[in-house]
């Protein structure tokens, strides 16, 4: 096949869309091809100046792991999978954009917050602060986490950063698109 990486890509993005929709059968379908795409890349390839494409597949297939786990209401896998993108994410080399398009702690910290964790919820969006400081999303995650444990001044602390962080965005943020 040619251009073997944007074709593992595409597919992933079928079987992301597939997931979001809450067809569970057709992501399933997908992630196949996207895992048969993924084997078809060569071994050298590079995803960006500092990463091989393996290393960056391999952060899209645990998120991929991770949506599907959530649409088939499947919570502990969703979120097993999620400490695995983070782990792959953390392996990626520092590149400048970022070789993964997102900080994938905040899906971790959502998925632990709808499963009532907020206390781990709160440290996972801490230390996604603690990477990319103002990150709006994150602080919101971690306002709702705050909130979640009756931590009431964290919370307003946390909320008005987050107010502050995203004053010119013309989209609001909920807990399930993180």
């Amino acid at each position: 096949t040619k251009l073997p990486l944007l074709r593992a890509g595409w597919l992933w993005a079928r079987a992301m869309a597939a997931a979001g929709s809450g067809e569970v059968k057709k992501a399933e379908t997908e992630r196949s091809a996207f895992a048969a795409a993924r084997a078809a890349v060569p071994e050298k390839s590079m995803a960006g100046p500092q990463n091989g494409a393996e290393a960056v597949l391999s952060v899209a297939a645990n998120v991929l792991d991770a949506r599907i786990a959530e649409a088939k209401g499947e919570f502990s896998s969703a979120i097993a999978s999620w400490r695995k993108a983070v782990e792959a994410e953390d392996r990626l080399a520092y590149d400048e954009p970022p070789a993964w398009y997102y900080p994938t702690r905040e899906s971790l910290g959502a998925a632990l917050l709808r499963a009532g964790h907020a206390a781990e919820a709160e440290a996972v969006f801490r230390a996604d602060l603690d990477r990319n400081p103002r990150n709006g999303r994150s602080l919101f995650g971690l306002s709702k986490s705050l909130e979640a444990q009756k931590k009431d001044a964290d919370a307003a602390f946390a909320r008005a950063q987050f107010d502050t962080a995203w004053k010119d965005a013309d989209t609001p943020v909920r807990l399930e698109d993180l």
